[in-house]
């Protein structure tokens, strides 16, 4: 009997260049007491397809939270990942998948970019995921608050990640229910808290305002033993003179409204943070004003703290412009500038940064983000490297949020030290926040409940960003967070064992929200507080529920769009397979692509000649121009095809990809070589293409262990080398 629901995937989704997206809900509960902020996200991927699947989540966290507990629910099992370093966790991971088992990893890829990636969830199955990280509150205009971003923007520039790694938004919009304990008053801008709950949307960032806190230890017990007190305490505003350079960023994204709640745009609130400075000022300040698009230009300087002069100087920003090159900009400023710390206003979604380049500097960068679709990371990063603040700018508070920075860059900065050793104590400023972290050798009793393991992972992150790479890898892994060292993962070895490699299903972010009206009119307007839950969409009907939830898999951020190949011709057949191919020997008269066209003619010739070489030369031929060209010209998706290549089944890719396959399969040390690993010759040239991608695809990697299995073991020494030194294996 048929299955409706297979059916219409296969013949719909895959049709229109969509996919169920398999995170279906999404909730966050905060905790809130003495300064601290304990954020626990539960998220649950269900597979309403026909065949397993990887759901790939990449998300913004704040720079400075930490993440420190993941655990997963499969068929009732309640598993709990473990810390081990970055690579050894992709290793456990990846052997997971390979034999079959429902695994889940949780990475940090960039200081404020995190990812998520749930393995083998089998047909029908769902897997729930719940994650806990902990952020130090920020001071701002005498409330505190936090921030937990959602989803971000448009990002300019050229991904420093691969892409199956990347943000990717464009997705569907979905209800998001929100649970905040606090032991203060607290609100949610633009939303009524109702009995602590409130429903909201995946579309806009969730702020969180409440009172100023009176300062006391939160207490926590350590895994290398003994106790540690963190300690947040608020500061008051600083009384040293400034010496500051502010850089307005005035590219082109800077013209969009930065605020749902306000028709302005992000330079217009940038310009107006400017001029509030006047109010702020006196004679002993410097101030050099600077502004960027795609080069920087200096505007002009105040050196008496005079207001007036300020203001007239204020008037000259220019209007948005050109591109985002903020890493050019800072760079102009460090060199140009004898100002003694750096401000920095703009949206933060640019690629082009080199933070640890920046960073050495000695100079102090803070930033102020201004947008509900600003991106921490990497400016974010650079800021925490130098000792800077990061403030968000929400709303109509932007003259706050600017008043608040200042506060900060009128005190001093005393960097964190290096330490080869476990200190006994660590103190540092970040957003109007003095974080103390001191450790004792002796066992304490815990004070605040639920927030023990937040605080021992803020005090070990503390110690991560000034330890030593050794120290800091052990004591990471030791207390289980996440870092630019360690991973949190868990296998389920209960899990049943999928067979086939699972098909990838990277899960996009939702574009930004234009309006809080725009937000709430796809949510029921009477507010009943209930966790979303599986059960709870049963009611639903499936077909239903899959048309609604869906989204294109070929979506990509705007960094990466225009890279993008186009969706490709389907084979006919959906049975052929390596061993029956019966493919024509010239390209789809269909298409229209001439520089693909024009590389499968160049590859047709390279494979027609070569008679009479002996096999080892003509292997290196092979490698060097046909494997590599193959990999490098053709954009093959090989991820989205993973699981019907691995099994031998190469209708999923285009004609003309076929046609070269067939012909270099022909060649006499491709037929050797298949011959050698007891496998057809076109599965050959398929693992070998695959194989010289496997270093920066994971995707193509897992397909070529499953094609060619211990390859290594099976050929003679010489051709072993020969591929390892061409492939840079």
């Amino acid at each position: 009997m048929l299955d409706p629901l297979a059916v219409f995937l296969r013949n719909t989704f895959d049709e229109r260049g969509l996919t169920p997206a398999p995170l279906i809900s999404t909730d966050h509960d905060v905790a809130i007491a003495s300064g601290l902020a304990v954020v626990t996200t539960h998220r649950l991927f269900k597979n309403v397809e026909s065949k397993n699947i990887e759901a790939v989540l990449t998300f913004p966290l704040p720079v400075l939270a930490v993440l420190f507990e993941l655990t997963a629910e499969v068929e009732g099992r309640k598993l709990r990942a473990s810390a081990q370093a970055r690579a050894e966790a992709r290793r456990t991971y990846e052997d997971a998948i390979d034999r079959g088992k429902s695994a889940v990893l949780h990475e940090e890829l960039l200081r404020g970019v995190h990812m998520i990636s749930v393995a083998n969830i089998q047909s029908g199955g769902e897997i729930k995921v719940t994650t806990k990280w902990a952020l130090p509150l920020s001071v701002i205009g005498g409330r505190a608050s936090l921030r937990i971003p959602q989803t971000v923007g448009d990002i300019y520039g050229r991904s420093s990640l691969a892409e199956a790694d990347a943000i990717l938004t464009g997705g569907q919009k979905q209800p998001v229910l929100l649970s905040v304990h606090s032991d203060g008053n607290v609100a949610v801008v633009g939303a009524d808290l109702v009995g602590g709950h409130a429903k909201l949307t995946n579309s806009r960032p969730i702020d969180i305002v409440t009172d100023i806190w009176d300062p006391r230890p939160i207490i926590g017990n350590p895994a290398s033993g003994g106790s540690v007190a963190l300690t947040l305490s608020p500061q008051p505003a600083g009384e040293r003179s400034l010496s500051l350079a502010i850089l307005v960023d005035h590219s082109g994204s800077m013209a969009d409204s930065f605020s749902s709640q306000n028709a302005i745009s992000a330079h217009d609130a940038a310009k107006n943070g400017v001029i509030s400075l006047a109010k702020n000022i006196s004679g002993r300040d410097l101030i050099d004003l600077w502004e960027f698009d795609t080069s920087p230009m200096h505007v002009g300087s105040v050196a008496d703290g005079s207001k007036a002069k300020l203001l007239r100087i204020a008037a000259n920003l220019s209007p948005p412009r050109g591109g985002t090159e903020i890493g050019r900009a800072i760079d102009a400023v460090l060199k140009k500038s004898t100002a003694r710390d750096v401000l920095l206003l703009t949206d933060g979604l640019s690629e082009e940064l080199d933070v640890e380049k920046l960073s050495q500097s000695g100079r102090r960068i803070s930033v102020i983000l201004i947008g509900e679709s600003s991106l921490e990371a990497k400016i974010g990063h650079l800021a925490a490297l130098t000792g800077g603040d990061i403030f968000i700018a929400t709303a109509n508070d932007l003259n706050e949020v600017m008043a608040a920075a200042i506060e900060g860059l009128r005190r001093a900065h005393t960097p964190l030290s290096r330490i080869k050793d476990a200190p006994e104590q660590l103190e540092c400023a970040r957003n109007n926040v003095q974080i103390l972290a001191e450790w004792t050798s002796d066992s304490s009793d815990l004070v605040t409940l639920g927030l023990d393991r937040a605080a021992v992972a803020v005090a070990t992150s503390l110690m991560v960003s000034c330890a030593t790479v050794e120290l800091a890898s052990k004591i990471a892994a030791s207390e289980g967070i996440v870092s630019h060292l360690t991973s949190l993962v868990l296998v389920d070895e209960a899990s049943s064992t999928q067979e086939a490699l699972p098909t990838l299903r990277k899960v996009a972010l939702p574009d930004p929200e234009v309006s809080y009206s725009a937000c709430y009119d796809s949510i029921d307007g009477s507010f009943e507080y209930s966790r979303s839950t599986s059960s709870e969409m049963a009611s639903e009907p499936l077909f239903e529920r899959a048309v609604r939830y869906q989204q294109p898999v070929t979506v990509l951020s705007a960094s990466r769009a225009a890279a993008s190949p186009a969706p490709q011709a389907r084979m006919t057949s959906p049975d052929r397979t390596f061993k029956s191919l019966a493919i024509s020997k010239k390209p789809s008269a269909k298409l229209t692509d001439s520089d693909r066209r024009s590389a499968a003619n160049r590859l047709l010739d390279r494979v027609s000649r070569g008679l009479g070489r002996t096999t080892l030369r003509e292997l290196r031929d092979i490698l060097n121009n046909d494997i590599r060209t193959l990999a490098s010209e053709l954009g093959v998706d090989w991820a989205g095809h993973a699981p019907q290549l691995a099994s031998g089944d190469a209708s999923c890719l285009p004609p003309f990809v076929q046609v070269i396959m067939s012909s270099i399969s022909e060649k006499r040390p491709i037929l050797e070589l298949a011959r050698a690993l007891g496998i057809d010759e076109f599965a050959a040239v398929l693992g070998l293409t695959l194989l010289s991608l496997s270093k920066s695809d994971r995707h193509a990697k897992r397909i070529a262990k499953r094609l060619l299995g211990d390859w290594q073991s099976q050929l003679p020494k010489r051709k072993v080398e020969l591929i390892c030194e061409i492939l840079e294996l």
